[in-house]
């Protein structure tokens, strides 16, 4: 079995089995960790993905859509460097959260493409996103015309098989020294230490891929990205609070929760401030540009 991510062959060993009972290797080399890519029932259908985000209240919603003030002030700020024209693909976007705020914060060209019928319905029919604004194929977008694309947690559901092929073809819809960003877990981070196959994060085959900083470098560098920033970040409620994968109370609590829910996600926040210093930060956040 070959690593996808530093394409070594023979350097893949057992790591760890899931709850679910389906195993993870890991590279020697690169400290890439994966499933493996010979079963392809293994691999995660997302066309009809988004059962959760069907049932979601409409204030939630809601309140997901909204431009919060730091982000206003983040938006405008890129708007400065990047100009109110720019082309943005937010990839695997799911309800379009991300794709909506854009919107609200004055780029026109954002793009949302996701697999789900579901979450496209979702993304149209309760987010608000405009019908010319969402992309069901990345084939529909012409090459060499995208300014960013961005992938918020999806890198880490791309088939194993076929890694290589999706990333080299949204390489070709980038214009030269376009960027590529986005987060995804962080193999290292304390969380999965602590909690190893507990964590919520070790969910194959949702969760295909588990990256490391070394490992995604590595697969970025070889499909002709450099890097522009690579942070680790975060100290998550997830590993302690939820159970069965499913949302605690903490991430969304009720009125008699919600103030302590407040006090534990001040507490993580300043604990990750050290834990993220220290290389052990929850997520990977990533910016990398296309080579000339």
């Amino acid at each position: 079995m070959r690593c996808l991510a530093c394409k070594n062959d023979g350097k893949l060993s057992f790591w760890i089995k899931a709850l679910n009972g389906i195993e993870i290797f890991r590279c020697k080399f690169c400290d890439n960790a994966q499933i493996s890519d010979k079963i392809k029932e293994l691999e995660y259908d997302y066309s009809e993905y988004g059962d959760y985000w069907e049932n979601l209240p409409k204030d939630h919603i809601k309140n997901r859509s909204k431009v919060s003030i730091p982000k206003l002030i983040f938006f405008n700020v890129l708007k400065l460097f990047l100009g109110p024209n720019s082309n943005i693909l937010d990839f695997g976007g799911g309800a379009g959260f991300f794709t909506i705020k854009c919107l609200k914060s004055g780029f026109k060209n954002t793009f949302l493409f996701e697999p789900s019928n579901k979450l496209r319905f979702i993304a149209k029919n309760k987010v608000g996103i405009p019908k010319k604004n969402i992309i069901d194929k990345v084939s529909k977008i012409p090459d060499n015309s995208l300014d960013i694309i961005i992938m918020l947690d999806v890198i880490e559901h791309l088939p194993v098989s076929d890694v290589d092929s999706i990333l080299l073809e949204l390489r070709k819809k980038l214009k030269v020294n376009g960027i590529f960003a986005g987060a995804t877990p962080n193999l290292n981070s304390l969380n999965i230490i602590l909690h190893g196959k507990n964590d919520p994060v070790i969910s194959p085959p949702s969760h295909s891929i588990y990256f490391t900083k070394k490992s995604l470098h590595f697969l970025l560098k070889r499909l002709g990205f450099k890097k522009l920033m690579i942070l680790n970040s975060g100290f998550s409620t997830n590993s302690f609070f939820r159970k069965d994968n499913v949302v605690s109370w903490v991430e969304r609590p009720n009125s008699s929760q919600y103030f302590f829910s407040l006090i534990i996600k001040i507490v993580f926040k300043i604990i990750s401030i050290p834990i993220s210093f220290f290389g052990y930060g929850y997520h990977l956040n990533y910016i990398y540009k296309l080579n000339k």
